[in-house]
């Protein structure tokens, strides 16, 4: 079986790229910015969805007219942004949040969002920063890397981790490193605060060094060693000097690098993060879902054509990767 990491490295020299489109629907400004139009789908599109189980749940139960309305769009909206990205980036990464705020319908939506990937096959990475003990944890694992046999699966080839509950509890996740799936560790998170916390001294360190050693150190004892591994580490693109740090003290792992965009980080930064072997991972959420609000695509058209604005930001974005970056 090929792992995740494998999988990212050979889409990025096909693609030559390390963009990962970040899945953020924020249902209500969803619902508001597409007031009074339908979110309009390629036809490839809408077989995949019409293909799913309960695809048409929304309109089989009693549901306020508003909610079926709204949840359509966003359904609609992200399956259509992913079609359009599809060549442009290596996969998406799912923020739990944005699909648990809506409910079990959000929850469908996150479900039948991974299959129209997996028929695209994009990479498929769960931003929900589980940590937990024991068998709680290992719910989580199982929720977001396990092929249930359930028909509407949230399964990923790759989820994120919150390390802090204990360097003990992560030998739960030993399992499925070994069988290919990826973990990312949060190592040095994009907000503000974060800095009071990572840069705290633990054993007469940076907590955030303790951690990027502690993961490099679980790998090697468990001969989890590739090129690179499956177990990286979630780094903001904000701070590209510690993230050159932090791959000194975990030479081999796979960086998750959130912050393009919105936030403030850029591509041209991108070399610090990616060990000069391209092992990074560039997310952009808000930047490439609401680029059609900072177009010239009039209000009206919204529904029909906003994807080409997502479309035009992420080649934009490839075209900065590819200024930064050798892809041979």
């Amino acid at each position: 079986m090929t792992s995740f990491a494998q999988r990212a490295m050979s889409a990025s020299r096909a693609k030559r790229t390390l963009l990962v489109l970040g899945m953020d629907p924020d249902f209500g400004r969803i619902t508001e910015d597409f007031s009074g139009q339908n979110v309009e789908l390629d036809q490839e599109v809408a077989r995949l969805l019409d293909s799913l189980p309960l695809s048409q749940i929304h309109d089989s139960v009693l549901l306020p007219d508003d909610f079926r309305k709204a949840y359509s769009q966003m359904l609609r909206f992200g399956a259509q942004t992913v079609y359009a990205l599809r060549e442009e980036v290596l996969g998406v990464k799912f923020q739990a949040a944005y699909f648990e705020e809506v409910g079990p319908f959000g929850l469908h939506a996150l479900s039948a969002l991974i299959s129209v990937c997996k028929e695209l096959d994009l990479l498929v990475i769960m931003d929900g920063k589980r940590g937990d003990i024991g068998s709680t944890f290992s719910r989580y694992l199982n929720a977001y890397l396990t092929d249930t046999g359930n028909p509407l699966s949230l399964q990923a080839d790759a989820m994120t981790v919150n390390p802090l509950v204990g360097v003990d509890t992560w030998e739960l996740f030993l399992p499925y490193l070994k069988r290919g799936k990826g973990i990312f560790l949060l190592a040095y998170p994009t907000a503000p605060g974060a800095e009071i916390i990572m840069e705290s001294q633990v054993a007469g360190e940076p907590l955030w060094r303790f951690l990027a050693r502690a993961a490099d150190s679980i790998v090697r004892t468990n001969s989890l060693e590739a090129e690179p591994a499956n177990l990286g580490l979630v780094t903001g693109a904000l701070k590209p000097v510690i993230g050159e740090r932090i791959r000194e003290a975990f030479p081999g792992a796979l960086f998750l690098v959130p912050g393009v965009g919105a936030q403030g980080g850029t591509m041209a930064n991108a070399s610090a993060f990616t060990g000069g072997r391209n092992w990074a991972l560039f997310p952009a959420s808000r930047a490439l879902l609401y680029a059609y609000a900072e177009s010239d695509i009039a209000s009206e058209n919204i529904g029909e054509r906003f994807w080409e604005a997502s479309l035009a930001q992420a080649k934009a974005y490839n075209e900065d990767l590819r200024r930064a970056l050798r892809f041979d």
